[in-house]
Formats: structure tokens, C-alpha cells, sequence
């Protein structure tokens, strides 16, 4: 098949390549140990490729880094021909983007663990990954189903102002900037609802105000998913996948 271009794999001098200095991915100081200690456990399973067309490094910065780190002299790699600038540039981004769009079943993986026997959870690659605490007596669906946990705060006897739940001041600037740009009406009022996206909530006072309001106010909060109190009606709206998101901005708001 024409399509096909990655054809022929040959060891190269790991001196030889050369990073692409378009490459807009960075990779951190954990993730290249991770990268690393997946190396030494599975040896060096995925090539790199390199572009006749540039001589570049296009996809496996991150594995060179780890490479070069454990004393390798040489790397698989796979010379590939790209036919213009655009094409190299596009697939230098889309190899590492598209992998984002994959969504891990984490329910899978608790379930094969219980019969696979990994000494070290590192191997899996998943970055913060626990094993839960197995309960013999409990039903597995309701194991890997239920560890999601709210988090816990003392309500003082004060209710904090609304204007202490959120900070506009980003989102005001960007209107500002908006109304006074020469843009067509429907582009403005696009961007106008894209600023939104820069108001800042703060999830602690959120769940104070939360705890003093009353029912009508607590119920439309739930259904912001300002609060999270019930995780099946979370699920069933569709917020689940943002809790991680809300702990962490709970976390840095105490």
C-alpha cells in the first residue's frame, strides 16, 4: 500500500540526531525518568522518526532525552520523506496531540490487575496511578466505581459575599479589548463568549456560600457543577470528567 511510510528501520548513532527546533512539546524532568525506566524495562520498542526532507527529529523527542540520558549509543529510527514544510510541521504537532484525544478506561485496568501481576504500577505509564485498597467484601463494580470523594470543610457561621466566589477581572479586560477591536458584531460576540472561559471561581468560598444558601440556590450550584454533592447526578449531566479539574482549583484556593 502507497500510504504506508514507515518502512525501514535502522540503528543510528544517537549523536547524529538532530532535535527539530519547531518541536513545541515539552517534555518534563518526572515524565523523561518515567520514559526512562520504561526503557530499561521494555527496551527500546518504539523508533524514532527523522525527515529525509530536513534531516529533523519529528516524532520521539522525549524517548532521545531518555536515551541519551541512560548512555545509549545507539536509536532505532525510521527515515521518512514528507512532501512539503506544512506536512513535516503538521504531523511533528498531530503525533503528540492526538494522543490526548484518547480517554483511559482506568475501570479496565483496575479490573485486569486484580489477574495480572505488575510488581511495578510504573510500567503502565500512568502518571499518579494507585492501585485502591481492595476490600474482599465489597462488590467490584461499586470498587472501581465509588473512590471519587468530595472535599471536606468546617462552614463558618459567617456567608461569604458573592463577589468574593469569583474574579473578573481577565474576562472584563478581554470585553474591554472586544468591544473596542474593529471586528464584525458576530465575531465579537464570539469572543465575548470564549472570554467567559477566564473568570476564576473560588471552589472553597463556593462551598461555603453553598452550605449557608437556600434550596433553590444549592440545587442550580449542583447543576453548574460549582458543587459537586451528588457524583451519579455528576455523572448523569455530564461533569464527572471535570471533578479533577474543581479539586485542583479547590486545593489551590486554601
Amino acid at each position: 500500500m502507497s500510504d504506508i511510510k514507515s518502512k525501514n528501520i535502522e540503528l543510528v548513532d544517537i549523536d547524529s540526531i538532530v532535535p527539530n527546533p519547531k518541536n513545541a512539546n515539552r517534555h518534563s524532568i518526572e515524565q523523561i525518568k518515567r520514559l526512562e525506566k520504561l526503557i530499561k524495562y521494555q527496551g527500546f520498542r518504539n523508533p524514532l522518526i527523522v525527515s529525509n526532507r530536513t534531516g529533523f527529529l519529528v516524532v520521539g523527542h522525549g524517548r532521545l532525552e531518555a536515551a541519551i540520558n541512560l548512555g545509549m549509543k545507539q536509536v532505532p529510527v525510521i527515515k521518512q520523506d514528507f512532501e512539503s514544510e506544512a506536512q513535516e510541521y503538521a504531523y511533528l504537532i498531530s503525533d503528540n496531540e492526538i494522543a490526548r484525544w484518547a480517554e483511559l478506561d482506568l475501570h479496565s485496568v483496575y479490573t485486569e490487575m486484580e489477574n495480572i501481576k505488575i510488581v511495578d504500577i510504573d510500567m503502565l505509564g500512568i502518571e499518579n496511578f494507585e492501585l485502591p485498597e481492595i476490600d474482599e467484601n465489597k462488590d467490584s463494580d461499586e470498587l472501581y466505581t465509588r473512590k471519587v470523594e468530595s472535599p471536606i470543610y468546617e462552614p463558618t457561621e459567617e456567608k461569604p459575599s458573592i463577589k468574593s466566589l469569583y474574579d473578573t477581572d481577565k474576562y472584563y479586560s478581554l470585553i474591554n479589548n472586544i468591544d473596542k477591536s474593529e471586528l464584525p458584531e458576530d465575531e465579537k460576540v464570539y469572543l465575548r463568549f470564549a472570554a467567559a472561559r477566564h473568570i476564576k471561581f473560588n471552589y472553597k468560598m463556593a462551598a461555603e456560600y453553598y452550605a449557608h444558601s437556600n434550596e433553590k440556590m444549592q440545587q442550580l450550584m449542583e447543576e453548574s457543577a460549582l458543587i459537586i454533592i451528588d457524583f451519579n447526578k455528576a455523572i448523569e449531566l455530564g461533569f464527572v470528567k471535570m471533578t479533577e479539574k474543581f479539586a485542583e482549583a479547590y486545593n489551590e484556593s486554601n
